[in-house]
């Protein structure tokens, strides 16, 4: 990292921009790329963190579970938490209570039923993936610090599966290391890359001979040699197949 950098991530480094050295992270806040500034902020906001646009990603892109185009009649309020008026009455609430008072009814609970405990977990990086023990805001007029709830859930991404419960991005993305879909969607992701096409039915058995099993540690470089190896990529059907 080089100076700024490092003061972001909240570990000492280089003095300067042009400086890079290698710093250690602390193992209690950083894990994986998903605990990085380089997802955390892409997928905030402007202003705030975004506990949705983290968790779709991760549903969609990680795991491989389309989500699809939002209801017409979906909400476009922003979600900004700090100070709200309920009913009739102004109060403060988190970014998580936020999202949970505009998302937990009506059309928008089946999905973010599924979004909202994976982003969740992330509640402790805010919108430029800043480490935050607590949510701080009202300026100097009406300063306040809120605790933070990070726990989660990664959801059963099968019929007889279980859900994972998580308190934190670390944990997250030791569930996201260990599921079964995670890497079955990366092999996917791979393959695409590798063949150039989106896969179909007759490929699912090179992907799976392809995605890598849990004791194997995942090695990236087995899962393309797997992926070029396979059926998929040395042979062609014929056209009347």
């Amino acid at each position: 990292m080089n100076g700024p950098l490092a003061a972001l991530y909240g570990v000492e480094g280089p003095a300067d921009e042009r400086t890079f050295s290698w710093v250690s992270l602390p193992g209690d806040q950083r894990a994986g790329i998903f605990t990085r500034a380089a997802f955390l902020s892409v997928f905030g906001s402007v202003e705030v963190k975004s506990p949705i646009r983290r968790g779709a990603y991760i549903l969609e892109q990680v795991l491989c579970r389309p989500l699809g185009p939002p209801p017409p009649n979906a909400s476009d309020v922003p979600v900004k938490g700090g100070v709200v008026e309920e009913n009739g009455e102004l109060i403060r609430r988190t970014v998580r209570q936020d999202v949970e008072a505009k998302t937990s009814s009506g059309n928008c609970v089946s999905c973010h039923a599924s979004i909202n405990p994976i982003g969740f977990a992330f509640e402790h990086y805010d919108a430029l993936g800043r480490w935050q023990p607590q949510e701080t805001g009202g300026g100097a007029d009406a300063p306040y610090a809120l605790d933070i709830d990070a726990r989660g859930r990664l959801p059963a991404m099968s019929p007889d599966g279980d859900s994972v419960e998580v308190d934190g991005g670390v944990e997250m993305s030791a569930a996201l290391a260990a599921s079964a879909a995670a890497r079955a969607c990366l092999t996917k992701h791979l393959f695409q890359a590798a063949l150039r096409r989106v896969p179909v039915d007759q490929d699912l058995a090179s992907i799976e001979a392809a995605t890598p099993a849990p004791e194997s540690g995942g090695s990236m470089r087995d899962a393309l040699l797997a992926l070029t190896t396979s059926n998929a990529f040395l042979h062609l059907r014929h056209p009347d197949e």
